[in-house]
């Protein structure tokens, strides 16, 4: 068995009265000197106690001292994360000085790491300024551009629960929409997601939604990353965010086209001059030109003047999708009214 010969004579002995004492007096004088020297670990209570012509194991002390837990915590050292000494470009202060009014107007983003038992980890995360909250995250055991990117790609999944009709809900960032899509094929296969057999299958046609309007250049590369994503995944269609500019569906099916996967515009009817500048503000991705803004503002029969408006996109996006899907927002009785204004 490989066991030293003093393992088969060894007989455990149990500890007398005296022994008990002795160590309690050991523990006291111990304490005392951890007492007076806080900064004390278990080699100089040891030499402390030497000193002081007591005959004992640095060993015996580390295991009276850890029971009694008088051990000195070790405080770590400070990681500094940041490393301005660099030839890197250095960027301006865009929202120095900047009123932040609403949501989405400005998303702050970090890098930072989390010691975990077996070492570290890196947390990418980016918050909305306006509202404080955490919009999407990632973590991973690499410091690269697919760590940022993750993170980027949970925020422009979808908007904030605050600007739907269920406003006390709670974002969830367990998938985002390509792992949902991942997840509708495993169900359609028969299996759940993490692969096990079902008894039966689902028979699901997925789609998933696409943003020609992103604000930026870098947002709407990231919608076209996201669009051959989805496709991969699985998704069968697509459904658009609301577009007021035949210009704006253009630019994206030229992008788009070589996927051969079906595209509905979003249609939303215009009320007022108020919901277009509201849209604008708070609706990450729609834009209403000033000219339809300007035409809502002067009509006197704002019903008929927003269904016209409809009328218009649906016929000018005619060429270049494979259809439209309008979201009436409380208009569904005028749905046949924008049909027949786009003349069908």
């Amino acid at each position: 068995m490989k066991l030293p010969i003093s393992s088969y004579y060894y007989r455990c002995r149990a500890q007398s009265a005296e022994d008990k004492g002795h160590e309690a007096d050991l523990m006291d004088r111990i304490e005392a000197i951890c007492l007076e020297f806080p900064r004390y670990g278990y080699r100089r209570v040891t030499a402390q106690l030497k000193r002081e012509r007591v005959l004992i194991n640095h060993k015996k002390v580390l295991r009276l001292m850890r029971e009694s837990d008088l051990l000195c915590r070790v405080k770590r050292r400070w990681t500094r994360t940041t490393d301005s000494d660099h030839g890197f470009p250095r960027y301006p202060n865009l929202i120095k000085g900047m009123s932040i009014s609403h949501l989405n107007q400005v998303w702050l983003s970090d890098i930072t790491y989390i010691r975990i038992q077996t070492g570290f980890v890196y947390l990418a995360a980016i918050l909305d300024a306006f509202s404080r909250r955490v919009i999407g995250y990632a973590i991973s055991a690499r410091l690269d551009a697919s760590l940022a990117i993750e993170a980027l790609g949970l925020a422009l999944t979808g908007d904030l629960p605050e600007l739907g009709d269920h406003y006390q809900a709670k974002q969830v960032y367990d998938i985002d929409s390509v792992h949902l899509l991942q997840a509708i094929g495993k169900l359609n296969a028969g299996f759940d997601m993490a692969g096990n057999a079902l008894k039966g299958q689902t028979d699901l046609f997925p789609g998933a939604v696409a943003n020609p309007g992103a604000d930026t250049e870098a947002a709407y590369e990231l919608q076209l990353i996201k669009f051959e994503k989805k496709v991969k995944a699985g998704a069968k269609f697509f459904q658009t965010q609301a577009i007021f500019d035949a210009g704006t569906l253009e630019r994206f099916m030229k992008r788009v086209s070589r996927y051969n996967v079906p595209v509905f515009a979003g249609i939303v009817p215009l009320k007022s001059a108020g919901m277009a500048r509201f849209m604008n503000k708070n609706i990450p991705g729609i834009h209403v030109p000033d000219d339809l803004i300007q035409q809502m503002a002067q009509t006197e029969d704002k019903e008929r003047t927003g269904i016209r408006i409809a009328g218009n996109l649906i016929r000018q996006f005619k060429g270049y999708c494979q259809g439209v899907h309008i979201m009436a927002i409380g208009w569904e009785k005028k749905v046949p009214a924008i049909l027949d204004a786009a003349g069908f």
